[in-house]
């Protein structure tokens, strides 16, 4: 079994020609074809996205009475 990754720009004809390696033999084969479209959104474009909806306490640093006794 072999593994092939190709990055392909799908026609309006909705046809793509892939030309295997020459290590993949010739004769009758299955090929199981998994395609994921390219996210319009990068992660680039998330950054940000919540600021001024995230506020901290001015008490945030302050020591916790739980841990007194630890300090």
């Amino acid at each position: 079994m072999s593994t092939l990754v190709k990055q392909v720009v799908i026609p309006d004809d909705h046809r793509i020609t892939i030309d295997l390696p020459p290590e993949v033999p010739a004769g009758e084969a299955r090929i199981t074809l998994k395609i994921e479209q390219k996210r319009k959104n990068n992660i680039g474009s998330l950054f940000g996205i919540a600021k001024g909806k995230i506020k901290m306490s001015d008490d945030f640093d302050a020591p916790l009475e739980d841990f007194k006794e630890y300090m």
